[in-house]
């Protein structure tokens, strides 16, 4: 990808990732954008996707303004670096510390949009041409924040790491390596760095400019065995040279083991167990694999060949996937496990398998012998055969025959399945259609009855509504059940053959007088067999008792109006719900849980809530009263903007926060009790127009109503003093023409040419020794300049930006 220079205000980038192991890209120009205001809508989000390698051109970087992402195996290196992903130019090129800018993170951007795990840059920490309010001269430059970095790899740069200003980032499994300076701290930062490589800096492995704000970096390897080198101290450690104000104790006695790998060679999917690897760890010394974590300490240690190192193992088991881990180990012996980036699936061939008999679509009327002829290079593990889904035998070994007996299958198709497995898992199916047709039998379904939870018996007296449960069972599966209660049908409903089954109904006896029925049940089985139940019983209904209010609680206090009311009364009954003695709504039917509910809305004050059932036989007495009080919420109103007692010179926003537990109505806002807008809906703000406003003390107020009309207000003083515009210049005699500005976009103190040619306004003829002013314009704020043209009518001014003149100027 190649970026082309120009003025521009706004700059975005996209990735477009081909599927190739790597893909290289050249950054030719810089990509840090600081003579230029940061608005928010210029934010975006970048995101590098994996094994991407991308290349930086001399005095090119990243500057992070909003969010960063790299995916794994990321390089980050210079334009000239050929030994990482391959030569650019035409003829070979060295790389150097420096090539290019670095990464560099603005102040703003929040922890949660930097995620670099993983990521490797090289080559950097040059500033050609950096601003000097940009913090560079590093692979990496952070202002403080609270960053957390993982196995991140810096090398072959001018200085790895540059931390400035306040803040805590956390550094874990890194590498610091063959840098100038390793890590860079200013300003009081206290970052740390735990579990990292830190050695070959020829400076420093980490230098602390401000040593009384402690840089915590126990847990390292310097290098050496004997620490890092300390110049404070007399000690024997030879490793990198730390500064003051570094705590390095409990150093590590070798090296750590990061930034390794595991690859299948021919990929994720194998036909046999003889799995081909490649590793990849330049700290090993030895390696050893396994299937499981926990099973590594068990296997043997064995060399590492190279780097990488190929190798094979042969995976266990059946087939699926296999997740294959390595552990590699240092010569001074230090480990780390690394596993797959996902399982291998090992796909080996299944085994063979096929019916013998009965027959294709043979019709079955006794008991039949089914019989399979399974084989397996490795041998079958276990034959299963199944009827629908049901098993009828599990098979170890041959001969694969089992007797089916239909006496207990109703008759009608079914599907035959032999299900073989082979030694590694695999499976293999068969199936063959059959018909079972015998002759209809005598085995009648068994039923039993009960009702409320109770066994049924003859001459029982049910005096409550209740659940009427039918359960049946056969061993040829229950078709239908029917329910009667003196010949009238209550219910019926078919079950496909399944068993056993029951079939329930709640059965209120509303239009049943008290008195002596007989309830009966009918149930039919898959071959036409009925089994008929029939039980006299006694009806003796009465009113039923008060039900129970259980929500809301007694004294409950409550600052919306809407109640939601619950609470339990006999199944089948009406309950009626009363406030302060009057019905509310319409009465509620209790269902067999015997659970009831619903909601009403409340007036403010206290309120007595009851209840009463009913049924066919009469009303309960009122439940237990519950006292209720409803005390309406208060919205809440406070200004969000403008700030208290601002000056305004032009239109301005005017924004409230409104609050209520019920919801807000509406917001209205005014100045000096002048209405300016009625808001129904947030965000609460409008922009207040002073194009016809006169100069002057104004008070703005807010008042907020919520949905039941309660209201409240907020004041703010504001003085409103516009800026009266200027009469336009009288015309000039003469003109300017041909301006050119060279370069348009300019880093740190780099000059800006402005020149052009000064003409008459007449005949456009050159003007010798005209007298002009020149005007820089950014952001509101003008800089004059005197100039006077030469002998032929051109003039030329040169520009010399500090390090305050950042920003988009107009000539």
């Amino acid at each position: 990808m190649f970026l082309m220079p120009g003025f521009f205000k706004r700059i975005s980038f996209e990735f477009l990732c081909m599927p190739l192991s790597w893909l290289r890209i050249w950054v030719g120009i810089c990509l840090i954008v600081v003579m230029l205001p940061v608005q928010a809508a210029d934010r975006a989000q970048l995101t590098i996707a994996d094994d991407v390698v991308v290349k930086f051109g001399i005095g090119a970087g990243l500057y992070v303004r909003d969010r960063l992402t790299t995916g794994s195996e990321v390089v980050l290196t210079s334009a000239l670096d050929d030994k990482t992903g391959g030569q650019l130019g035409d003829d070979p090129a060295i790389a150097a510390p420096g090539d290019w800018l670095g990464v560099m993170v603005d102040s703003g951007v929040l922890p949660s949009g930097l995620t670099l795990d993983g990521l490797n840059m090289r080559y950097a920490g040059g500033n050609t041409g950096l601003p000097a309010h940009i913090q560079g001269s590093a692979g990496l430059s952070l202002s403080g924040g609270d960053y957390q970095f993982h196995k991140l790899q810096l090398t072959h740069n001018t200085t790895g790491v540059r931390i400035t200003g306040a803040g805590s980032p956390k550094f874990n499994q890194a590498v610091l390596q063959d840098n100038q300076t390793g890590m860079q701290v200013e300003q009081g930062a206290t970052p740390s760095i735990g579990e990292s490589t830190i050695s070959g800096n020829t400076g420093y492995g980490v230098r602390n400019l401000q040593p009384a704000a402690i840089v915590k970096a126990q847990g390292n390897w310097w290098g050496h065995v004997a620490g890092p080198k300390d110049p404070r101290h007399t000690s024997t450690g030879q490793g990198d040279v730390v500064s003051a104000g570094v705590d390095y104790g409990q150093f590590l006695l070798a090296e750590p083991v990061l930034a390794c790998a595991i690859t299948p060679v021919n990929g994720y999917v194998s036909v046999t167990r003889q799995v081909a690897l490649q590793l990849e760890c330049p700290q090993a010394a030895q390696y050893r694999l396994a299937e499981i974590p926990e099973n590594l300490p068990d296997q043997p240690w064995l060399d590492m060949s190279g780097v990488p190192t190929l190798t094979t193992y042969s995976v266990s088991g059946g087939a699926g996937d296999k997740m294959l881990y390595v552990e590699f180990r240092t010569a001074q012996g230090s480990v780390n496990v690394f596993a797959l980036p996902q399982p291998v699936a090992f796909a080996p061939t299944g085994p063979a398998v096929q019916f013998e008999q009965p027959e294709e679509g043979a019709v079955l009327t006794d008991d039949t012998v089914i019989v399979v002829a399974a084989a397996d290079a490795d041998g079958i593990r276990q034959l299963e055969i199944l009827a629908n889904n049901k098993r009828l035998a599990l098979l170890s070994s041959p001969p694969y025959q089992t007797t089916w007996s239909v006496a207990s299958m109703p008759n009608g198709p079914y599907t035959l399945t032999a299900r073989a497995t082979n030694v590694i898992g695999q499976v293999n199916t068969a199936t063959r259609r059959v018909t079972v047709q015998k002759a209809v039998g005598a085995i009648n379904p068994v039923v039993e009855l009960s009702f409320a939870g109770v066994p049924l018996v003859a001459n029982t007296t049910l005096t409550q509504p209740g659940v009427l449960a039918i359960h049946a069972q056969s061993p040829l599966g229950i078709a239908r059940i029917q329910g009667f209660i003196n010949g009238a049908q209550i219910f019926n409903q078919a079950y496909g053959n399944a068993s056993p089954v029951t079939s329930s109904q709640f059965i209120d006896f509303a239009q049943l007088p008290n008195g002596n029925y007989v309830l009966s049940a009918t149930v039919t089985d898959a071959d036409g067999n009925t089994t008929i139940l029939t039980i006299p019983f006694v009806l003796n209904l009465g009113a039923p008792p008060p039900p129970v209010i259980t929500s809301p609680v007694d004294g409950a206090s409550l600052s919306s109006p809407t109640l939601q009311v619950s609470g339990s009364s006999v199944a089948g009954a009406q309950v009626q719900l009363y406030l302060n003695g009057s019905a509310v709504g319409d009465a509620m039917s209790v269902g067999a849980s015997g659970g009831f509910s619903t909601s009403m809305e409340l007036a403010e004050g206290e309120h007595l809530l009851t209840a009463r059932a009913s049924n066919s036989r009469g009303q309960s007495e009122a439940s237990k009263a519950v006292r209720i009080t409803y005390t309406p919420s208060v919205p809440t109103v406070a200004f969000i903007s403008p700030a208290e007692e601002a000056t305004l010179s032009e239109d301005s926003l005017i924004e409230v926060s409104a609050t209520d537990a019920g919801g807000i109505a509406r917001v209205e806002l005014y100045a000096n009790d002048q209405l300016l807008k009625t808001l129904v809906g947030a965000p609460w703000s409008t922009s207040w127009s002073l194009e016809n406003v006169t100069d002057g003390d104004y008070t703005l107020r807010a008042v907020a109503t919520n949905t039941i009309g309660k209201k409240a207000e907020a004041i703010r003083a504001v003085k409103v003093e516009k800026v009266v515009p200027p009469p336009p210049p009288p015309p000039l005699p003469y003109s300017v023409r041909n301006v050119s500005i060279t370069p348009e976009l300019s880093f740190g103190n780099s000059s800006i040419q402005i020149s052009g040619e000064v003409v008459n306004s007449s005949a456009a003829e050159p003007v010798a020794s005209a007298a002009l002013r020149m005007i820089l314009r950014v952001q509101g704020f003008e800089r004059r300049l005197n100039l006077v043209g030469d002998a032929n009518g051109r003039f030329s001014y040169t520009f010399v930006p500090q390090p305050n003149d950042a920003g988009t100027y107009e000539v």
